[in-house]
């Protein structure tokens, strides 16, 4: 914990740094490479790079067609946007990660990368792990998405109208039952304080889901509003007169 003009400030954590030889971290690090590439496919690069030797510092790589580069390469080459060489050169980055930015290859393909730099008792950068993921055609994709799900916004169906039928089950009794629960959780009050314009409302919303198609919805309405058939049904013709064009009265 470092101070400044008496006050104590939290220091950035330092970046990894190597005790022992480099050349036993970069054996294990190997293996991390290809444990990194199994788990993402051939559309994540993995780097590993011996520092200490940038004319050739390209130990270990796993799916190198992404950059077009290989083992013995040099550390420049790599991705357009490159932060992590660009910490490596400047020795800026105390934590030692530069995590998810965006970088490209020559052709235009669109990388996210990170780049993990080791540095040794001194605070010299002598190993860098980098992870390049391509996502051209997950960005692609992801606009065929957008596009494909997109709606008009006012046809979106009110929050309280999106239950499902409890533990799955699909047929008509238990449909008919989350439409009319729906229905009365909509009126926003408990059944005993509602009016007959809340319970007009209640009974547009159930009409509105066919609930009065299926067989058993008028008499599951009439219970649940504790009124009769024939209420209901008035108030289905109500809502109809309501909402049926009328021809304006004449001078």
């Amino acid at each position: 914990m470092a101070t400044h003009n008496g006050h104590q400030t939290h220091a950035e954590p330092l970046a990894p740094r190597i005790k022992g030889s480099a050349d036993d971290y970069l054996a294990i690090l190997k293996l991390v490479v290809d444990g990194i590439a199994a788990m993402f496919g051939n559309g994540c690069e993995v780097v590993l790079h011996d520092i200490r030797n940038p004319d050739h510092s390209i130990v270990a790589i796993a799916n190198g067609h992404i950059t077009g580069r290989k083992v013995g390469g040099p550390i420049i080459g790599g991705p357009v946007g490159d932060k992590g060489l660009g910490s490596i050169l400047e020795r800026a980055n105390q934590t030692g990660i530069v995590a998810n930015y965006a970088t490209r290859t020559r052709d235009g393909r669109t990388l996210k990368s990170t780049s993990v730099v080791f540095h040794n008792t001194r605070g010299a950068p002598v190993i860098a792990l980098c992870v390049n993921f391509d996502i051209t055609e997950l960005r692609r994709a992801s606009q065929i998405l957008t596009t494909f799900t997109s709606v008009d916004s006012n046809s979106e169906p009110p929050a309280e109208s999106r239950q499902q039928p409890e533990n799955g089950k699909t047929d008509v009794n238990a449909v008919i039952k989350c439409i009319v629960d729906e229905a009365l959780v909509a009126m926003g009050k408990p059944l005993h304080a509602a009016d007959k314009e809340e319970k007009l409302k209640a009974i547009k919303a159930m009409h509105a889901q066919g609930l009065f198609l299926v067989k058993g919805g008028v008499d599951y309405a009439a219970r649940a509003l504790g009124v009769s058939r024939f209420t209901i049904y008035n108030y289905l013709k109500e809502l109809q007169f309501r909402e049926s064009p009328r021809d304006n009265p004449r001078d």
